[in-house]
Parts: structure tokens; sequence; C-alpha cells
């Protein structure tokens, strides 16, 4: 029973994981600073009211602000890539990144152990096979810009890197998670009042609720990964939840129809595979 539980909360990260850019795209035309502001709130908010009901305390560490400031630049980058390339591009080639930081800053720099290495570096052999067959598409409007290929990247960077302070502090994520969200709330508003002095979009109603859905998105992905990963252990539970990579190329291809021809399309599906085996090998390896 608490196999199936953990599954259940797994793929309800992914699926609300894959689906956290959803109401970026709704909102058609947005300001990428004040929209990650809004996103800041709906996290904050949204976890401030789960933490009872996970029995998770309010403390606060300088190690958790400074993953929540890391998480909330991350996010805008990730937010400009998304609009310049697309889901079905930006958030697999992140992913990609994002898995592969994570997998090298725990070998090299926490010195991890690895139970496979063969099956370690086939894993990051797909992933290093899978980037270039995502990024190298043309057919698609606006598509294969530098600018979005480049945040990419440095999102993917930010991303694979934000949980080393947890892991530098020492303590459990129950105490972490409040002042992480603090971080992402504060730092998201510091970098937004920051750039209010160049001229800014306003932020209508429906957008504003857009912004916060994305947040709270991302909180129900969170807080489940959690549970999905304390139920059914590390090594199942995390490629469980990187099945978002697939369900965010589902919505930009089938939904917002990003991609345009068979050729492109299929690449961009076969890339998204290749990600998620290279982090179930990775995984394994561990």
């Amino acid at each position: 029973m608490a196999e199936f539980v953990g599954v259940f909360f797994a793929l309800i990260a992914a699926l609300a994981w894959g689906s956290s850019f959803v109401p970026l795209k709704l909102a058609g035309k947005v300001d990428n600073i004040q929209y990650n502001a809004f996103v800041g709130i709906g996290i904050f908010l949204s976890t401030l009211l789960s933490l009872p009901l996970l029995n998770f305390t309010i403390s606060f560490s300088q190690y958790g602000l400074l993953s929540g400031a890391m998480w909330a630049l991350g996010n805008v980058l990730t937010l400009i890539s998304v609009r310049s390339i697309g889901i079905s591009k930006a958030t697999p080639m992140i992913g990609a990144l994002i898995i592969l930081s994570t997998f090298l800053t725990g070998v090299l720099f926490f010195k991890e152990q690895l139970t496979s290495i063969a099956l370690a570096m086939i894993g990051v052999a797909f992933l290093i096979f899978a980037i270039p067959l995502i990024i190298a598409t043309k057919e698609n409007k606006g598509d294969n810009s530098a600018k979005g290929i480049i945040y990419a990247a440095m999102a993917g960077v930010i991303f694979g890197s934000y949980i080393t302070p947890l892991k530098l502090s020492g303590t459990g994520i129950s105490e972490y998670i409040f002042s992480m969200v603090s971080g992402i709330l504060m730092t998201s508003w510091v970098v937004y009042l920051l750039s209010l002095r160049a001229k800014r979009q306003s932020l209508s109603f429906n957008k504003i609720i857009n912004s916060l859905s994305s947040g709270i998105m991302w909180t129900i992905g969170n807080i489940t990964s959690l549970l999905a990963i304390n139920s059914i252990g590390l090594s199942i539970g995390f490629p469980l939840t990187q099945l978002q990579l697939l369900i965010n190329v589902g919505w930009g291809i089938f939904y917002f129809k990003e991609v345009k021809g068979n050729r492109t399309i299929l690449k961009i599906i076969i890339g998204s595979i290749l990600l998620l085996i290279g982090a179930v090998l990775l995984a394994l390896s561990k």
C-alpha cells in the first residue's frame, strides 16, 4: 500500500510540475520579472498553508534563504527561456542540466558513492546526447534563438545547484522548507522592485491569477515529490517525478502547437524520452 501511495504522489508531482508553465503560456505577453514576483507569493502562501498538514516547522536558516534566492533567479531565467523557445524545448533542456548538475555535485563535491559506474556513465551519455537532439530544431517560429537556449542553460545549472545549501546545512527538509520559500518570496520581490526603474507592464487581475496558479502548482509538485520520496525512496521516486518532462513537452507540442513538422516533433519526443531514461539510470547508479 505504501508503494502505491508513493507512486501516486510521484505522478501528482510530475503532473503539477509538468503543468506549472501552462498558466504562463495562457497569460500571453507578460513581464517575466513581474510574473515571477507573483509566482513567489503563490509559492509562499500555499507552502505556509500546507505546513501544518505536513507537520513541518517554521524556522529560518541562511542556507534556506540562499536556496530560495537561487531558485527565484533560476525561475526568472526559465520564464524568459519558455517565452523565447517554448515549453517543449526549454523545459527538457533545463531538466537535463538540472539532473546532470545535481548528479555531478553529489558525486564530485559531496563524494556520494556510486553502486554502478557503468550505469552512471550510460546515464550521462543519454543526457548529453538528448540535449542537442532537442535544441537542434528550426521549424517552429522564433525557435532556436540564442537567448532562449542560453537562459535555459543558465537556469538548468542554477536549479541543479539550489539544493546544495540544504546538504551543507545538515538540517532536515521539514525545518528547511519555510526558509527556502521565504527566500523565493524575498528575492523575487527585491528583483522586481529594483526593476521598477525601467518601464514595466501593468499586470491584469487575470495575469495575477495565472502567476499565483503557477506558484501553487509548483508547491503541489514540491510537497508531493517529498511525500513520494519518503514513501518509495529516492531511486524510484525521483525518476517518476521526472515524467514532468514528457508532460511539459506534451503541453507544448499538442496543446500550444509550438512545434511544426512531424520530424521536429519526433526529435523532441525522442530527446525527452532519452532524458527520462538518463535520469532513471543516474538514480539507479547511486
